[in-house]
This record gives C-alpha cells, structure tokens and sequence, in this order.
C-alpha cells in the first residue's frame, strides 16, 4: 500500500479488505481521498433518495428496489435531489460501510439513463465522484480492417 495511507496507522485487525482505501486529503492534489477496488461492481440507483437514510434503509432499498444483494462484493450508489450529495454503500467483510461526499458549490453528473439501476465500473463511479459526465464521454470507434498499407 502506498505510503501515507491511513491504513498503515491502523492495528492489523482494524485494516480493510482491500475493498477501500482511503488516502490523506491534501497530499496529491490529482487524486481522490480514496479509491475502490478496480474488482468490484457498482451499481447506482438512478433516482433521487430521501437523504436522512441511513445504512439499515439503504440496505433494504438495495434488497427490495434494486432487487440486489447488498451483501455481494459491490457498492452502492445513491445521490439527493440537487445532487450535491452521493452515498456509497457497501459490506466490507463484517459490516456495512456508508461513505458520503457533500459538494460545497457543484453538482455530480448523475447518469441520465431509462433503467432504474445502471451497472457501472469502479474506473466510471470514480470519474462521477470527480464531476465527469460519463453520459457525455464518445470513444473512438472500434476499427477492423483486413489489409495494411
């Protein structure tokens, strides 16, 4: 693990999975307080949740709208109505884990998508949590071709 983690700090008992690994704010300006692991589904809830939800609620909304097991190796996204806020929920070997991230001025670009869940990578939650649209983002075509020269 890189240095300056604060997981380096903690007793080995109290270190995640891997799973989550959180940085200390400020040290490198060009990355996240913390990263996900590049092996796990996220799966984000497109509308907007009553924010005074806490892990329990989440859960059972994960288990029973989202048709989902919130006890699968995945996070769980949920964002507020003037999507200044996201919650991350996921389960981390014997507990829940509820992460947010408030914007002082900003807003997150909140897939604009016709199904209730959206089935994104890590790499494309974390370009959301960086205020990417991935909705707007175009890839070069994928190109087949049958002779060179």
């Amino acid at each position: 693990m890189p240095a300056g983690f604060i997981s380096e700090r903690w007793p080995a008992s109290c270190r995640n999975s891997g799973r989550l690994q959180i940085g200390i704010p400020g040290r490198n300006k060009s990355e996240s307080a913390f990263r996900l692991g590049a092996d796990l589904q996220v799966y984000l809830h497109r509308e907007p949740i009553d924010f005074r939800a806490g892990i329990n609620s989440l859960a059972v909304l994960v288990q029973e709208t989202m048709a989902l097991d919130p006890f699968a190796s995945a996070v769980f996204a949920f964002c507020n109505r003037r999507c200044d806020r996201m919650k991350l929920l996921f389960f981390d070997r014997s507990g829940f884990v509820l992460v947010l991230k408030r914007l002082s001025e900003d807003k997150f670009r909140w897939p604009r998508r016709q199904e209730a869940v959206v089935t994104l990578t890590t790499e494309q939650l974390h370009w959301i949590l960086d205020g990417i649209d991935i909705d707007a983002m175009v890839r070069h075509p994928v190109r087949q071709y049958q002779v060179a020269g």
